[in-house]
């Protein structure tokens, strides 16, 4: 409980998203997934783009990224579509994930729906070494989440 109590999520503004875009994002996920800054930018002028990021203090002064959603809204309906989620680096698999998941779940309350979308490796005809590496950890902390059918609802894509 500590952990969760020590990391804080905050509502990013243009700027901060674009930053961590260009500093983690596209590291972060494949080339071919990663759409133009300028397309989210816009969709962000429109207000249909919205940026969250997970810090934890390290001392008084001092605060680390730790993880980072990037989302698609839907205004009209109140529903959001998660774009991006990822732990940065080196805490990756240390439960980061889940913790900024449970708290994204509190912060977008207010919302009708979360989308997750994750699509099935197995079907996936690539064969690409990342999807199998990167996917599974992502499926299996989505469905610890899962409990509350309104708030959050995670599709699984069949890609062939």
């Amino acid at each position: 409980m500590e952990r969760l109590e020590s990391l804080q999520v905050r509502k990013l503004t243009f700027a901060q998203a674009a930053r961590i875009y260009k500093e983690h994002l596209k590291k972060d996920f494949p080339p071919a997934e990663v759409k133009p800054l300028l397309v989210i930018r816009q969709a962000w002028n429109k207000g249909n783009y919205h940026a969250y990021g997970f810090y934890e203090k390290v001392d008084t002064q001092e605060e680390v990224l730790c993880a980072y959603a990037f989302f698609l809204a839907d205004n009209t309906n109140r529903v959001l579509l998660l774009d991006y989620f990822a732990v940065c680096g080196p805490l990756r698999g240390s439960g980061y994930g889940s913790l900024a998941l449970a708290l994204l779940q509190k912060e977008c309350a207010g919302w009708n729906g979360v989308i997750i979308e994750v699509e099935d490796d197995e079907l996936h005809s690539s064969g690409c070494s990342w999807t199998a590496v990167h996917r599974r950890p992502w499926r299996k902390a989505y469905s610890r989440i899962s409990t509350s059918p309104r708030s959050m609802c995670i599709l699984t894509r069949l890609v062939n």
